[in-house]
């Protein structure tokens, strides 16, 4: 081989390690989420951000994780950001938004959706829209999750250990917890269960409704936030196309 095709694929090769080094990495909760991150399957996220990417002529790097490290990853800048994540005063505190006059603005997010309350068939733990009543223990839910805050404002005692749904469903079913928050779409997908259909029921209205985000650590948006405006423009767009919108019709959800 001479030195100038040797001298050719060393520049080729350092040209595909700075590609890669350069690719967009997000962290998501490797826990399933239904619809939008499905076990054994790509989501409606996951659909939607690669969309993005290709669009971009880019290729994303996704990294699930549990969701209390996927927020200290970002907090650290282990990664450029994570999704998809609502907005709270703590992850401001590390990450950004897109926002619009000051609030984060819903016309960029990934999603909306929300968490609804399950109980045991028999319990009387109730939920009217502003007030938890009969409350005899800890209200579950999984680690780092926005809804742990407003449950206390509203009284209960969290128990947050669980890292997954599966797990804080095994605890459920199990009885070790008289009622849990889950997501919305969980929440409904956890009715079909064959083990737990018949021992919970869903306690309406849901406890909250709030639009999704991808979010960037302080130091990637400080470097790159022009890229991060158009990536957001880029999920605004897509989430409005009829091809996404077909997929996500699927699942009767709002978007």
């Amino acid at each position: 081989m001479n030195n100038s095709i040797k001298a050719a694929l060393a520049m080729l090769t350092l040209g595909l390690n700075s590609l890669a080094a350069q690719a967009l990495t997000l962290c998501y909760d490797y826990g399933e989420q239904y619809p939008w991150v499905i076990n054994n399957g790509k989501g409606l996220n996951i659909v939607l951000l690669e969309t993005v990417a290709a669009e971009r002529g880019e290729k994303f790097d996704l990294r699930p994780m549990p969701w209390k490290d996927c927020m200290e990853e970002v907090k650290q800048g282990g990664v450029d950001g994570a999704f998809a994540a609502s907005y709270t005063a703590e992850r401001a505190a590390f990450a950004v938004y897109p926002m619009a006059s000051g609030k984060p603005d819903p016309m960029r997010r990934l999603h909306t959706d929300g968490y609804t309350l399950l109980r045991l068939k028999g319990s009387k733990v109730s939920w009217n829209g502003s007030k938890l009543g009969n409350l005899s223990g800890p209200i579950g839910t999984q680690a780092a999750y926005s809804i742990i805050g407003d449950l206390k404002k509203w009284g209960a005692t969290v128990d947050s250990n669980a890292d997954t749904p599966e797990t804080l469903l095994r605890r459920f079913g199990s009885g070790q917890l008289q009622a849990i928050a889950l997501t919305t779409g969980q929440a409904r997908k956890t009715l079909q269960s064959p083990y737990l259909a018949n021992k919970v029921e869903l306690v309406s209205p849901p406890l909250t409704e709030k639009p999704y985000f991808v979010i960037f650590s302080r130091g990637y948006y400080a470097k790159q936030s022009n890229t991060a405006d158009d990536i957001w423009a880029a999920v605004a767009r897509v989430r409005e196309s009829s091809t996404y919108k077909a997929k996500a019709s699927v699942f009767d959800l709002a978007q």
